[in-house]
């Protein structure tokens, strides 16, 4: 689809998703026409949405994206593109109904991080790599890479509470620190003279891999 093109589009996606796989390349440079169809359509799935993105303005939605709906700033590879889908569906590495599941599984911990028993350090380090895989697709290479970026020599390299959770809204508007998380990031990334507190350098480079 293309720009407003998208309109029909829709339609033919919501009548055909009980029957197949229907992928969605859309190109577009108005934020406001992404942004609406985003906020109110649900998302296939098990079929990708691509969306190469060629405007200016930030994009902002109302709700969370699954990992199977792709941001792309530039204009599009229709060849590379397509066979790509192919190459995933043919393989079975890469499906999108694998890529949701992945997402909604780091988005129910970023919602419920900390809370109960049941979750562990390793959830800790996924709802991280959920947050900056989120902005990577929503805010783009560049603007993620400024989110990592070392503050200057003499610059405080240590986050508070406060600090983290707004560094951490910057990457996944949805991402709440809990008591518990707090506590487990402190343990992961902090150091033992400065309790409660993150260290940037450690926080960062588990990030960045």
């Amino acid at each position: 689809a293309s720009g407003v093109g998208i309109t029909p589009c829709v339609s033919a996606l919501q009548h055909l998703r009980d029957y197949r796989r229907v992928h969605l390349i859309w190109t577009c440079r108005d934020a406001s026409m992404i942004e609406h169809y985003l906020n109110n359509i649900d998302l296939d799935n098990d079929a990708y949405t691509i969306i190469f993105y060629t405007g200016k303005t930030p994009l902002k939605f109302q709700k969370s994206l699954p990992d199977n709906c792709l941001f792309f700033s530039e204009r599009p590879n229709w060849d590379s593109t397509i066979k790509s889908i192919v190459a995933a569906i043919e393989s079975g590495d890469g499906l999108p109904e694998d890529c949701y599941a992945a997402s909604a599984h780091a988005e129910d911990i970023m919602h419920n991080a900390g809370k109960g028993d049941g979750f562990s350090q390793d959830d800790a380090k996924l709802a991280l790599k959920g947050a900056v895989m989120h902005a990577h697709r929503i805010l783009g290479a560049s603007a993620v890479e400024e989110l990592l970026e070392m503050p200057a020599d003499g610059e405080e390299k240590v986050m508070d509470r406060m600090q983290l959770e707004q560094w951490l809204h910057l990457l996944h508007p949805s991402f709440k620190v809990t008591d518990e998380l707090m506590t487990m990031l402190s343990a992961e990334f902090g150091a033992e003279e400065n309790p409660g507190t993150v260290l940037m350098p450690s926080l960062f480079g588990f990030c960045r891999t």
